[in-house]
């Protein structure tokens, strides 16, 4: 093919696009629910989560952990909703969740990516946390 670089196919530099959804119904106060787990390579595009208890005053808690490593965890204000809150890449160090919709992201893994997410407070009588993970594998 001309124009490439040899030895790479376009599949090894653009991680395919994928979506993952997560739902936990009564999930307990301050323990990580596993959201997503990849084995290989890849890249996490964007993130979010919420809860559907528009009454409770809660933190919505996410993890990251990268290649083994736990590389950040993000957390939304406390307070009483259900909006999604999305991750905010402010670049390498610091990461923040917003309600304020996001631009797409690039933050690349080589063996792994685990993200986990819990609240400060349980949920009951069928309400949930959920997520939203964009991301890519090789």
């Amino acid at each position: 093919m001309k124009g490439t670089t040899p030895g790479l196919k376009p599949f090894q530099i653009f991680p395919q696009f994928k979506s993952k959804t997560f739902n936990k119904v009564d999930p307990t106060a301050n323990v990580y629910e596993t959201v997503l787990s990849v084995v290989g390579s890849g890249a996490l595009y964007m993130l979010r989560g919420m809860t559907d208890d528009a009454a409770t005053v809660i933190m919505r808690i996410f993890q990251i952990t990268i290649d083994g490593a736990t590389a950040k965890a993000i957390s939304s204000n406390t307070e009483a909703g259900n909006d999604w809150w999305m991750m905010v890449d402010l670049g390498v160090q610091t990461f923040t969740m917003s309600k304020t919709p996001q631009k797409l992201f690039y933050l690349p893994f080589r063996t792994s990516l685990l993200i986990e997410m819990k609240t400060t407070v349980a949920l009951v009588a069928g309400k949930k946390i959920s997520a939203v993970v964009d991301y890519g594998e090789v």
